[in-house]
């Protein structure tokens, strides 16, 4: 400022210069000091702020195992730690949850100054209880010092603080306990399971008098939800986007949603970055905000530490000291597929703490609709999904299949299927699938929608043209229930499987082989037939692919025969007089596609790929008229690339690949 200052006053006499500098001084000082406070004043606010919290605050009780005025070195299972640590304060039912202020979790970078700041709030605090979590981790000169100040403190009169060390029974010899063993507590209780769940739950409950805030799309207006499940497709994400639109469409409560995904490692600072870029201080800038954090499930460490600390305590720090506080405001969803114990409990023990929204697969669902089991208790059938046009297509198609007369042409009727016991039976039935998950029935669902939607479209299969080609709706329907259920069966066994739980009991037996049968194919291509029915994309045609119609007994209807190994594939599946019929009207079933020339063959992929198009070109003619020539957007020999060797099972491949991006 004073360079600025020189700088423009150089040219003018000494005494105006100096003047001019003092009064630019002045104005600036004048301009800037409005926004600062003096040391004075700010020690009096912070003063003003003790006394104002002092007088609010509680006496926190201690468990009966615990005395004032002296440390306690408690050893905890790696996989208890942090239930241990809420069984001590869930002693006290009145005083609130725990906080930062209250809680040091420790990690193998803790500095010497945020232990020894913490102790000393501690030790001159003899209302409240603090705990250091996990202790085995401190440095040996940090446990030495913090002997020293403990001894310290002990030796002056009157001493009513209440302190706790908490470290890892697994860890031998650790640093803390040279330094603290004298103060070791043993045979300490840890609380039930049931108990901690309902001490967090109470805890979480924000308020009816915060209002507005993101919590009340909540189930139990709980700040944070955790939504899991024991394996892939059931319904999470569809769950996070119900409690969005609960709140933004139904309440209409505006805010930002934020979703964080976490893969392999924990990254408090990118963690902490995203939410200050994203929603400001989160505070004043974006109250309302949901924050979604999808937790990867290979995720092994610092998901226990990350949740304790930013859902229990209510606060994440970085390296750098940015201090990310959540609000009541806000609403936490994380959503995880944890990885389970052999008893059943999760590997982070966190899990089975918060408040929990299981999402569990259409068989379970199925189950406890039968035991008619209260249908708040679970999560079902998703009323919208029920109720939705692919989803009822489907099922009317479905129960009309279920007539099993050769008169059944599938002619629908507009009716509702509301039972949710009834749509899950007629999926699971017809799926073609072992235990299902609701991805795998969304992927059928909405596969075979779109082929009935061509359907009811295409003029051939018109109740008008029923007398004309008779049988062929019902032909092209049961067609595509089979090419529905190839088209929703995955690869990959472990896709449907719960993630770990097999491959952990393989693991622990050393069995190689139960391994690899977790990780096999559910199928290969090679293995099994498929035929194919296109539409074709002018929406009306089809054209058949890997399969041909053959008269193997006059006597009998048209079968269905592979293209490759001449096998039967379906029996009387077009009687003669609809096999006439099809071919007067130039919708062949009976051509082979692996004896089509080339050009045929890529005719035929054009056909269901792309749409009969023509470009137009303007001409002028010798009396200077203009006429618009049609010309084929693809020339009959047009060939994308002569050297391809273009086989029935290539083709085949390009179409089901052209299918799904459909």
């Amino acid at each position: 400022m004073l360079y600025i200052l020189v700088t423009r006053f150089r040219q003018q006499p000494l005494i105006e210069q100096l003047t001019g500098i003092w009064d630019g001084f002045v104005k600036l000082t004048d301009e800037t000091i409005l926004n600062f406070l003096s040391v004075e004043h700010l020690a009096f606010i912070l003063h003003r702020l003790r006394n104002m919290i002092c007088s609010k605050k509680k006496d926190r009780t201690m468990p009966f195992y615990m005395e004032r005025g002296r440390p306690h070195l408690i050893a905890a299972s790696h996989r208890m730690k942090y239930q241990l640590v809420l069984s001590l304060y869930e002693f006290d039912r009145v005083c609130p949850h725990p906080t930062r202020n209250e809680v040091l979790l420790c990690t193998s970078s803790t500095r010497r100054d945020e232990v020894m700041l913490f102790l000393s709030r501690a030790l001159k605090d003899s209302t409240s209880f603090y705990c250091v979590v996990n202790s085995h981790l401190l440095e040996h000169d940090i446990c030495k010092e913090i002997e020293q100040t403990i001894s310290a403190a002990n030796e002056m009169s009157n001493v009513q603080y209440g302190l706790a060390f908490i470290y890892s029974e697994e860890v031998k010899n650790a640093r803390i306990r040279t330094y603290l063993d004298k103060y070791l507590v043993k045979n300490v209780e840890v609380a039930p399971l049931e108990n901690l769940k309902t001490y967090v739950s109470k805890n979480l409950t924000v308020p009816s008098s915060v209002t507005p805030t993101a919590s009340s799309a909540d189930p139990d207006r709980s700040y944070a939800r955790l939504i899991r499940s024991s394996r892939a497709g059931v319904g999470k994400s569809l769950q996070k986007l119900n409690l969005c639109h609960e709140l933004r469409v139904v309440q209409e409560v505006t805010g930002k949603d934020i979703t964080i995904p976490i893969y392999k490692v924990i990254d408090t600072d990118n963690i902490i970055n995203c939410l200050t870029s994203k929603l400001g201080n989160g505070y004043s800038d974006t109250p309302c905000s949901v924050i979604h954090f999808d937790i990867a499930h290979e995720v092994e460490s610092g998901v226990d530490e990350l949740l304790f600390n930013l859902i229990i305590l209510r606060s994440l720090v970085n390296s750098e000291g940015v201090v990310w506080q959540a609000q009541p405001t806000q609403y936490y969803i994380i959503e995880c597929m944890p990885c389970i114990n052999k008893d059943r409990s999760s590997v982070h023990e966190i899990f089975d703490i918060l408040p929990t929204i299981t999402c569990i697969s259409p068989e379970e669902a199925l189950k406890k609709y039968t035991d008619e089991l209260p249908t708040d208790s679970f999560i079902g059938f998703d009323q919208p999904t029920l109720y939705s046009r692919e989803w009822q297509t489907v099922l009317r198609f479905l129960e009309c299949h279920q007539d099993p007369s050769p008169k059944n042409d599938y002619w629908i009727e507009d009716v509702e299927i509301a039972d949710p016991v009834q749509a899950l039976q007629l999926l699971i039935q017809n799926c073609g699938l072992k235990e299902p998950s609701w991805s795998e029935l969304r992927h059928y669902v909405y596969f075979l929608s779109d082929q009935l939607f061509k359907v009811e479209k295409s003029p051939y299969c018109l109740e008008s043209s029923a007398p004309d080609l008779p049988g062929f709706r019902r032909f092209v329907v049961q067609f595509m229930f089979r090419m529905a259920k190839d088209f929703a069966t995955r690869s990959l066994k472990i896709a449907e499987e719960t993630p770990g739980a097999a491959l952990s009991e393989a693991t622990e037996q050393e069995d190689a082989g139960a391994m690899l049968d977790q990780l096999g194919m559910k199928r290969t291509w090679e293995s099994v037939n498929h035929p194919y029915l296109f539409f074709n994309e002018d929406g009306e045609t089809v054209t058949p692919l890997g399969f041909f119609a053959k008269s193997i007994n006059v006597a009998r209807a048209y079968s269905l025969v592979d293209c490759d190994t001449l096998e039967e594939l379906v029996p009387d599946a077009i009687t003669r007089e609809l096999k006439r019929a099809l071919d007067q009207c130039h919708l062949s079933m009976s051509e082979n596609f692996k004896n089509l020339r080339r050009m045929d063959q890529l005719t035929k992929l054009r056909d269901v790929m792309v749409k009969k198009c023509m470009l137009y070109d303007s001409s002028i003619t010798y009396d200077k008229s203009a006429t618009r020539n049609n010309i084929p957007y693809f020339a009959l020999d047009d060939d994308p690339d002569p050297n391809y060797v273009l086989t029935m099972d290539n083709a085949k491949k390009i179409l089901a690949i052209h299918q799904r991006l459909r």
